[in-house]
Formats: structure tokens, C-alpha cells, sequence
């Protein structure tokens, strides 16, 4: 592997990150300056803000894309195959394919992959990655997920550098990392040169001990002429061991995402940076009520010069204490602004109003619950919709797309589910189509319901095959039919029961008949 030294890579690509990091940063400090610092910056030195509005706005509308692109009751991925495709797999039409339920059984099949990349989101810790990952994504517009040795990890941009191609193809990235000496040999899996240990890391993220105890692990994939990334791993310009890898596209553990992508940009946007304008006069606003406030709150008593009231025997006096003195002599400070302070407020309340309706905080469509159903999930999906206009749509490509697809592979690379032909293709479920798998079984019941509305109940059973119907619907339905609809074998096996207990119950009482009328036996 003839490539630049990682390191080299980095610092190149360095410059163009850092004028999108400073942006970055700025709609952190509008919202939460906390989920993207500057480098060099610890939660310390964070500055004052006076307005929690965008923080909650973050939170909410990251909740509800995690909720809509990532549910936890059903599957967020569906395999698909066309018609085509079905019948060059079965090797037949698919009439005949449906007739022998050889379709439904590929879709069967197909769930339980579903099920399986679910499940691996659900157990594999990527859950409240991907939570944090739509705030940063929000906030900052870009985000990395590593699929590292001890699990998925969220980075953000002070710690990683990305190339794309005009048309958003990710070219390079490079992946920094400060790691303790002490553990790296085995954090690693691979025994490190002495060079290696020697070297120190020169990141100026915070780090425990100093960076004369830490080492820079750099992180990289190129992308080659055949579309698919060399993956390695380098300490001091020099390669580790062991991780010298090559991955094909969707299968590559540094997966960099972005909100908004730029045609001809390697960075994205954030949702924030559209709303700078609102937060950033809210926040003078909010600074310039709360300041003054402050100051009006403040009481100060001044008393006439040369009058019989002391400001000493007052400024002593207890509650409800009998003191000699004019009460025309006293009187309060005040800063009579509240005509001006009042046109401030209602500025305020309507910034507060148009954000609160951008960032969906006066939605009541969800429930406060544990769990939501798919009705819901479906309103809130066309409510993101309408608010973030094709940007959400967008995410599913470029967001929901990359991780489904990785999980996928990863799992197919694993052993844990079966390898897929090249016919199967993975559709993300994301949009107002595709929230759930059940509109396939609206469909069926309007056509049964339809169906038994024109023709008699005998004509529809002679034409209908009940098996397949049962099989889609629990597909559909995210169920498995093998565990609530019995086997044609099973069938079968009930019914020859059945016409033999018939069968004994019609001739059993002529039997009896036939052995009274026979006479007794000699004696």
C-alpha cells in the first residue's frame, strides 16, 4: 500500500475543516455550546447563554428524527426485490411462485434479516449513538461514526477530516485519535514499535496526564479506482500491524455523515446555521432583559439633604420599626424602562414563537410515552415533512442509508445472517411511504373488505388463496408466520384426523347394531 502518511493526509485537509469547525461553533453557542467545541476548548471556558430555547429545540427535533428514522418497534430496513429479479431468482413466474408459496417465503426470510439489523442497532450500543449523532448533525452538520473495537463512537469535527467528490462520494477519511501508552498494545491488538511509543500525541483536545502519555492513533480510507476504500490504521507515520484492510462501499467502519450536503462542499450544514438569525436575536434580547432585570431589581432609597428623616435610623430600622422623619423626605430609585422593556418582551415572544414552530416545540402529536405507535410515527414523519421541507428526505439517503447498509454488511460479514444475492436490494424506510411495513396490510384488508363488499363469501374462497394472505399479512405486519400460521403438513394432518373421527363417529353405531343383532355364542 503505496499511500501519503496519514498524518501528512490529516494536516492537509486540516485548513479547509477548520473554516467549517469555526461555523460549526457558532451554532453551538447558540443552542448547546457543548456539542461542538473548538480545539482546545474544555467545558470550563464555555460561555454564559441566556436563553435555553435552542436547546431544547436541538433536543426535541433530534428525539423525533431518531424516532421516525430509527424506530424501536419495528424494522428500519427493508429488502426488496422486483418483479423481475423475483422470477430470474425463483426461476419462474410469479404466479407460479406465488402459487407454490415460494414468495412468501422469501419474504419471510427477508423479515427476519430485518429483524436481525434491528436488533443489532438495539444490542450492539449504536442507540444513543445515533441520538447524539442527530444533535450534532443538527447543530454542526456533519458528524463521523467509527465502528471501532470496543464499539460504535461518535466523533465530532475537531477529530477527523473527510474528502468528497463533487457529487458527494467520500474520497478520504482520516480519523485522529489520542490513546493512552499505557493500553494502547491492547486497545490496538498489535505489538508497537518503539517509535511508535515514543512518539506523543499533538492534539490540543483535553486529555488525562498530558499528551507526553498519549499517542496519535490515525484512522484512514482511500478510496480506490474499483470503488473500494484501503482501510489502515498508522502511529508515527508508521503502520500498525494488522490493520491493513480493504472494504467495499457500505462496508467501511468510518462512516462520515452530514445534514445538508454543498455540491462541490466536503462539509455539510446544520439546521441551526438556517435559524442564525432568530437565535442570534433572541440571544441579544434574552442578554439585554435579563441584564436589565438585574438592574431593576435592585432597590436604592435616597433621602432629601438636611431633612429630619436619617438615613442611618432607616437604614436600621426593623420590619414594622416606629422611626422619626417625614415620608415625603424618602423615596425609591427608579429606572423607568418598562415601556421600553416591554417592546423588547414582545420581540422576544415573537422569536420565541417562530423558533418554537421551526424546531417543532409546539407539536402535540406524540405522546409522553415510553412508546409510541405507528399512527403517530407516521404524523410526526409528515409533520418533519412539511417543517424541514427536503431536508428530510434527504436524511434518509444520507444519513439513514450509510448505517443500515453498514449494520447489513456487517452482519452478512459476521456470519449472522445469510449472504444476500444481488437481486435483493435494501430500501431504508424512511418518508411518508414507508414509516412501517403495515401499509402493505392496509392494502390487503381493502382489498378483502372490497372484495367480500361484490361477491359472495363461497366464490371468494374458491378464488382465493388464503395461506398467501395469511403469510403477507403477518410480513407486513413485521410477524413471523411460521410462528402463528401452521404448515400445509400441519394442515394436512388435522384435516385426516378430522375425516377419521367423522368417519368412527358414522360408523360406530352401526357397528354396535350389527354386534347386538348377532346371536350369543354357544355355551
Amino acid at each position: 500500500m503505496t499511500q501519503q502518511p496519514l498524518r501528512a493526509r490529516y494536516t492537509a485537509l486540516e485548513q479547509d475543516r477548520n473554516i467549517w469547525l469555526q461555523r460549526a461553533h457558532k451554532s453551538a453557542l447558540l443552542t448547546i455550546p457543548s456539542v461542538q467545541l473548538l480545539d482546545g476548548m474544555t467545558a470550563e471556558n464555555l460561555p454564559q447563554t441566556f436563553s435555553s430555547l435552542g436547546a431544547r429545540g436541538v433536543n426535541n427535533l433530534g428525539a423525533r428524527l431518531s424516532m421516525t428514522l430509527f424506530p424501536t418497534e419495528q424494522p428500519f430496513v427493508r429488502l426488496t426485490i422486483s418483479q423481475s429479479d423475483m422470477e430470474a431468482l425463483l426461476g419462474l413466474d410469479a404466479e407460479q411462485g406465488a402459487e407454490g408459496g415460494l414468495v412468501s417465503e422469501i419474504e419471510e426470510n427477508l423479515l427476519r434479516i430485518e429483524e436481525e439489523v434491528a436488533s443489532a442497532a438495539d444490542h450492539g450500543g449504536w442507540r444513543p449513538v445515533i441520538a447524539e449523532m442527530f444533535r450534532l448533525l443538527i447543530v454542526s452538520g456533519n458528524a463521523l461514526l467509527y465502528d471501532g473495537p470496543r464499539g460504535p463512537m461518535l466523533v465530532d469535527m475537531r477529530r477527523y477530516v473527510v474528502r468528497r467528490s463533487p457529487e458527494g462520494v467520500v474520497e478520504e477519511v482520516v480519523l485522529r485519535q489520542a490513546i493512552s501508552k499505557t493500553n494502547a498494545e491492547e486497545v490496538l491488538g498489535a505489538e508497537l514499535t518503539e517509535e511508535q511509543l515514543a512518539s506523543s500525541s499533538d492534539a490540543t483536545i483535553s486529555m488525562q496526564g498530558g499528551p507526553e502519555r498519549h499517542v496519535d492513533l490515525y484512522t484512514g480510507a482511500v478510496l480506490r479506482p474499483d470503488g473500494k476504500y484501503d482501510y489502515w490504521q498508522e502511529i508515527a507515520g508508521v503502520v500498525v500491524e494488522g490493520t491493513e484492510r480493504s472494504f467495499k462501499q457500505g462496508d467501511c467502519p468510518l462512516i462520515p455523515l452530514r445534514w445538508a450536503p454543498v455540491y462541490g462542499e466536503h462539509w455539510g450544514r446544520g439546521f441551526v446555521e438556517d435559524l442564525e438569525g432568530d437565535l442570534l436575536a433572541l440571544h441579544a434580547i434574552s442578554r439585554a432583559l435579563t441584564e436589565a432585570a438585574v438592574v431593576m431589581s435592585k432597590v436604592v432609597w435616597t433621602t432629601r439633604p438636611g431633612s429630619a428623616t436619617k438615613p442611618k435610623a432607616l437604614a436600621g430600622a426593623q420590619n414594622g420599626a416606629i422611626i422619626t422623619g417625614d415620608p415625603d423626605d424618602v423615596s425609591c430609585i427608579s429606572a423607568n424602562k418598562g415601556n421600553d422593556l416591554a417592546q423588547a418582551q414582545l420581540m422576544k415572544a415573537d422569536l420565541i414563537a417562530s423558533l418554537s414552530k421551526a424546531m417543532l416545540l409546539n407539536s402535540g402529536i406524540q405522546r409522553q410515552a415510553e412508546r409510541v405507535t405507528a399512527a403517530e410515527i407516521r404524523a410526526v414523519s409528515m409533520e418533519l415533512e412539511d417543517t424541514l421541507g427536503g431536508v428530510y428526505a434527504s436524511l434518509a439517503t444520507n444519513v439513514q442509508r450509510p448505517i443500515t447498509e453498514y449494520l447489513l454488511n456487517k452482519l452478512q460479514r459476521e456470519g449472522k445472517v445469510t449472504k444476500l444475492p444481488k437481486e435483493v436490494r435494501p430500501a431504508v424506510v424512511g418518508g411518508l411511504d414507508a414509516i412501517t411495513r403495515n401499509h402493505r396490510a392496509v392494502r390487503i384488508q381493502q382489498f378483502l373488505a372490497a372484495a367480500q363488499q361484490s361477491l359472495p363469501p363461497e366464490s371468494i374462497m374458491q378464488h382465493l388463496r388464503v395461506d398467501n394472505v395469511l403469510n403477507d399479512l403477518a410480513t407486513s405486519l413485521s410477524l413471523s408466520s411460521v410462528q402463528y400460521l401452521k404448515t400445509p403438513e400441519e394442515i394436512q394432518a388435522e384435516m385426516q384426523a378430522a375425516q377419521e373421527q367423522q368417519a368412527f363417529q358414522t360408523l360406530a353405531p352401526e357397528a354396535m347394531k350389527q354386534m347386538g343383532a348377532q346371536p350369543p355364542p354357544p355355551a
